[in-house]
């Protein structure tokens, strides 16, 4: 019963010698995925803080292009409404100088006055 006894002790330390570092090393592993665990969910958080930062950035784009495409369509109208403008001014100072030259024809006001005098 002895020799059973130093036996069975003899088993148990040669059972633990071998269950030790399995053990040391499933902890380590355990430990490695709790780390790995808790970048993946840095990570992720990093992630989806990206992806909200896209989309405010694509919806400031999307406005400021829209924004521009706006004013570009105001700038053109008024370049039409200056380019129009300023046929008018032609157009006008032609007809100034048209009656210009006609009345240059005609006698001066007090040329006539003095002649009905």
């Amino acid at each position: 019963s002895r020799g059973k006894k130093t036996q069975a002790v003899n088993e148990l330390r040669e059972a633990q010698a071998v269950i030790q570092p399995l053990a040391e090393k499933h902890n380590m592993l355990k430990e490695k995925l709790e780390l790995s665990r808790t970048r993946y969910k840095s990570m992720e958080a990093t992630v989806e803080r990206a992806k909200k930062e896209l989309d405010k950035q694509f919806r400031k784009h999307n406005k400021f292009e829209e924004e521009i495409d706006n004013e570009t369509g105001n700038l053109t109208a008024i370049e039409s409404m200056q380019r129009n403008a300023q046929r008018r001014i032609e157009s006008d100072r032609e007809r100034v100088e048209e009656l210009e030259a006609a009345m240059a024809r005609f006698p001066e006001i007090s040329d006539v006055e003095k002649r009905k005098r």
